[in-house]
């Protein structure tokens, strides 16, 4: 099943960056300036964010999430328009909050999570993809689901000239696999039926991820990297 979710569009985060004068000209203008300099304008900005009052649109858009939202542990994260895209993964570039639904508090992360749109790691990441631009994004609230082993699966993925199934993962949240900080892997080669126990993931759930893969992989077209919990 899906979990719960509500979600703040683009418009309405771009209309909250415009009223503080951070708007697309200003953004891209940073791409031809120098490392420290640009770095200096980026700090300015989330600093803005962070100091600044949420436009009343966004305020009243997450009093109905809140009350529509029917459970209690959420968790905050973005959905730039070009994360997850066929070029570009972004995986681990922005950041995400768990929270409880307590209406400051959630208007406290809404602001975090826009500010991390402008971070020094979302910089460096787009100047080495050679990407001019900040892209916008969207933010998603939805369910948090704690689970006791979670992860990325990557549905195909290239290693060592050999291609197959990548699913990294660790105990609990997926958090530090996805900044890629901790985790243990699993690289299952095309074809590859004979499938072993792993300490935390064993072949049943590593098949049931397999069998989940190739559906989303099917669906989509293309490959795709999935986040999972069990």
């Amino acid at each position: 099943s899906v979990p719960e979710f509500g979600i703040i569009p683009i418009f309405k985060i771009e209309k909250f960056l415009n009223s503080l004068n951070i708007n697309k000209k200003y953004l891209s203008d940073i791409f031809n300036d120098n490392n420290k300099n640009a770095l200096k304008k980026l700090e300015k900005i989330r600093e803005k964010i962070l100091k600044s009052n949420l436009t009343s649109e966004l305020i009243n858009e997450v009093e109905k999430l809140k009350q529509g939202l029917k459970i209690d542990k959420l968790i905050i994260r973005s959905s730039a328009s070009s994360e997850d895209s066929i070029k570009d993964s972004f995986a681990g570039i922005y950041d995400s909050y768990i929270l409880t639904k307590d209406k400051n508090n959630l208007i406290k992360k809404i602001s975090k999570t826009i500010s991390s749109l402008f971070s020094r790691r979302a910089y460096f990441y787009l100047k080495t993809r050679n990407i001019k631009e900040f892209p916008l994004s969207s933010i998603i609230i939805q369910e948090f689901i704690e689970g006791e082993i979670s992860g990325v699966m990557f549905t195909t993925a290239i290693k060592e000239g050999r291609k197959g199934i990548l699913i990294n993962f660790n105990k609990g949240t997926a958090f530090s696999v996805v900044e890629g900080k901790s985790g243990k892997e699993i690289f299952l080669e095309k074809g590859n039926k004979n499938i072993k126990n792993f300490s935390l993931l064993n072949n049943d759930y590593i098949n049931k991820l397999i069998i989940e893969g190739k559906k989303i992989e099917k669906l989509f077209n293309s490959p795709q990297d999935v986040e999972w919990t069990i």
